[in-house]
């Protein structure tokens, strides 16, 4: 990597290190006490279903095999293994990628009119939500990269990305490269999975544990009936 790229990594890292000793810092007295570090937020449930997974799911995995070949349209030619992907190719291609979030949200606008706080956008407390997330990416980051590090000192890694980044070493394969798996993934990733996935299971286990709740109490009474008689 050139020097200005080096430089920058060098003040990044410091600045991840010097926050996480700081929130560590806040957070430690409050779990020695037992105190809850958020407090919680209620959700109503979600109105989607399986079936609507189903659906999205379908219509991403149809879209993203598209991906490849629309961009081929305008002069992008994307090799066959996506292991050789350069960082500005692979930033395209997970672009392409978010083409899904505008279905799945108007998909479930016309079928449940899902509201946007539903999908999990909401307009107010975003520079709250932004700072929790910063503190809790600047907490994890440290321990975890240093697991990492002592890892691959006995298995190393190998990743298509880092492995494009090394080999082109300029700062534009850096910026190309933080911009799929820094911003783009994980918003797709967050919205299947936390949004559309995890709000599904809330439902469905929030109904069995209703379902077994509502069978002890039927039980009790039974017995106590029972026992009385």
């Amino acid at each position: 990597m050139s020097t200005a790229g080096n430089s920058l990594m060098a003040v990044l890292a410091s600045l991840v290190v010097l926050l996480s000793v700081y929130f560590w810092a806040a957070v430690l007295p409050r779990l020695f006490r037992n105190e809850p570090l958020l407090p919680p937020i209620p959700r109503r449930a979600v109105p989607w279903g399986l079936f609507d997974l189903i659906v999205i799911v379908l219509v991403a995995i149809t879209l993203e095999s598209l991906i490849a070949p629309a961009l081929c349209l305008f002069g992008i030619d994307f090799p066959r293994d996506p292991n050789v992907l350069s960082a500005r190719e692979l930033a395209l291609l997970k672009a392409g990628q978010c083409v899904v979030l505008p279905f799945a949200v108007y998909f479930l606008r016309l079928r449940h009119s899902a509201t946007q706080t539903d999908m999990g956008m909401r307009l107010g407390g975003w520079g709250g939500q932004l700072g929790m997330g910063i503190a809790a990416f600047t907490m994890l980051a440290v321990p975890v990269y240093t697991l990492s590090m002592l890892l691959a000192l006995v298995l190393p890694y190998r990743h298509p990305v880092v492995e494009s980044l090394l080999a082109q070493g300029d700062i534009q394969a850096f910026l190309f490269a933080a911009l799929a798996v820094v911003i783009v993934a994980p918003l797709v990733e967050e919205f299947f999975f936390r949004v559309l996935l995890q709000g599904w299971l809330e439902n469905l286990f929030g109904a069995v544990r209703e379902r077994l709740q509502g069978s002890l109490t039927l039980w009790g009474a039974s017995s106590a009936s029972l026992r009385a008689g």
